[in-house]
């Protein structure tokens, strides 16, 4: 009997080896098969790549990497969200003649490479799965598909020339692994904001006012170590932890969140440590107040005022001010993510705040302001105001290299030039001239905001601007 029990754990030792590759590699010998080899693993265990099917559906396989040392299955990566495997006998993933990673005629990697005999496939302790050649050159790896989660060590690429950014796309929904309606990506025309889309219509914007800190995470040394790089064709950020930290990633998930969570091993359990659109973050939605309109983060509860020198457009016509119930950014927030009833209007609720314009109570707010007073553009007609605290808005020129007098000589001697922002780069070795034309959208005050410098008219007496977009607005 004794030695019947000595040979048990051999025999459960076998049978599990048996049900899965113990290598992280495929070649062209071997092949993921279901339901026979289920999963490979990574080096150190902490990644499998193999196939699974959502709760929701067991006929249907995906192809996937998921972390393996944790009791709470997460998903970071999936090959063909789009086309699941109907046939579950015919799922395999193998390594073609061609060098190209290929699954069950649904997926490949479909690149074209010389010489490339003996490619092999490796699942990395990063959860990076790489198509390498014998010697090692790398000719296709899945950071460069993301899907919903961005991974410590993966890189975030816009490139210039082309502009393109690397685009990070939700779920469809909790259990729905294809394509959602929510996605992220860098501005491909800057480094130095990221947009949050719903579809085609920008969601939130994050921008970063110096180097201290990162637009889409919170900058900590003890939390996250951010790289950038750059070359004549294009940009990237990287994100990377301390040896030893705790599992982090960053997943926009199919409501529109993009969430920085980090494994808790006390709780076996994925705690948020920062997430945007915040509950406590009203200003978030993009452009929420209007054009010239800007949503007060300070206020006890965050409304939309006019910047200085700037009032609310009147109701348009055939419609009183106080009809609408006033919507707050909030109300916005769960408009656009189509919870509730809307009436086709985009808007904050109305606000207050001291030294600024309101604008009022009941108000659609997404109709902005209008100036008090024309631009005069007659050398010292008109002047420049500082906003303190500011969200530097959208849609800006990006001057280097310049200093802060000759920022503002930029904007100065430039008629349609309506402001101008300036900070000096925080470990960078250029300083950041922002300059704006036309109208300034999606700003807010907040702690962290920098000094807007603001076009206005020097003297009084000259007609109000109609209001911006489409509203009608008649001059004084």
């Amino acid at each position: 009997m004794a030695i019947h029990m000595a040979c048990l754990p051999v025999f459960i030792y076998l049978l599990f080896i048996s049900f899965c590759y113990c290598e992280d590699q495929l070649t062209q010998a071997k092949r993921l098969i279901f339901p026979g080899d289920l999963i490979i693993i990574s080096k150190g265990g902490v990644f499998a790549l193999g196939f699974f099917s959502p709760a929701t559906s067991t006929k249907s396989l995906f192809l996937g990497i998921w972390y393996h040392n944790i009791s709470e299955r997460t998903y970071v990566w999936v090959a063909n969200r789009d086309n699941p495997i109907i046939i579950p006998s015919s799922a395999m993933l193998a390594i073609s003649n061609s060098s190209n990673l290929v699954l069950s005629h649904l997926w490949t990697t479909n690149i074209t490479v010389t010489g490339g005999d003996g490619a092999y496939a490796a699942l990395l302790d990063t959860g990076h799965l790489v198509l390498r050649l014998p010697n090692g050159t790398t000719i296709w790896q899945s950071f460069d598909h993301p899907t919903d989660t961005l991974l410590m060590g993966m890189r975030f690429l816009v490139s210039y020339k082309a502009q393109v950014a690397m685009r990070f796309i939700a779920w469809k929904g909790p259990d729905d692994r294809s394509t959602g309606d929510f996605s992220i990506s860098r501005d491909p025309s800057s480094n130095l904001q990221v947009f949050l889309w719903n579809g085609t219509r920008p969601y939130c914007r994050f921008i970063r006012p110096n180097n201290m800190w990162s637009p889409v995470l919170p900058y900590s040394s003890s939390l996250i170590y951010e790289t950038t790089a750059s070359t004549d064709y294009e940009f990237y950020y990287m994100y990377t932890t301390s040896d030893g930290s705790p599992y982090k990633r960053l997943q926009l998930d199919y409501t529109g969140t993009l969430k920085f969570l980090a494994w808790n091993d006390s709780s076996s359990s994925w705690t948020i440590v920062f997430q945007r659109p915040s509950p406590a973050v009203e200003c978030d939605p993009y452009a929420s107040c209007g054009p010239f309109g800007y949503c007060d983060a300070t206020a006890a509860i965050p409304r939309c005022q006019c910047l200085d020198g700037f009032e609310a457009c009147a109701a348009p016509t055939g419609r009183k001010d106080g009809q609408a119930a006033a919507e707050t950014p909030d109300d916005l927030r769960r408009r656009r993510m189509g919870v509730g009833d809307a009436d086709g209007s985009v808007g904050a609720g109305g606000g207050g705040g001291s030294g600024a314009s309101m604008l009022p109570d009941g108000s659609n707010s997404s109709r902005g302001c209008r100036r008090k007073q024309q631009l005069r553009c007659r050398g010292r007609d008109d002047r420049f105001v500082t906003m303190f605290g500011m969200k530097s808005p959208d849609k800006f020129l990006h001057v280097r290299n310049r200093s802060f007098d000759e920022c503002a000589a930029e904007c100065s001697r430039n008629c349609s030039c309506t402001a101008y922002t300036y900070a000096n780069m925080t470990g960078a070795d250029q300083a950041r001239c922002l300059l704006w034309s036309g109208e300034l959208a999606d700003t807010w005050r907040a702690n962290i905001g920098e000094n807007l410098y603001l076009r206005l008219a020097d003297s009084t007496g000259m007609p109000n601007f109609s209001c911006p977009a489409v509203i009608a607005c008649s001059s004084n």
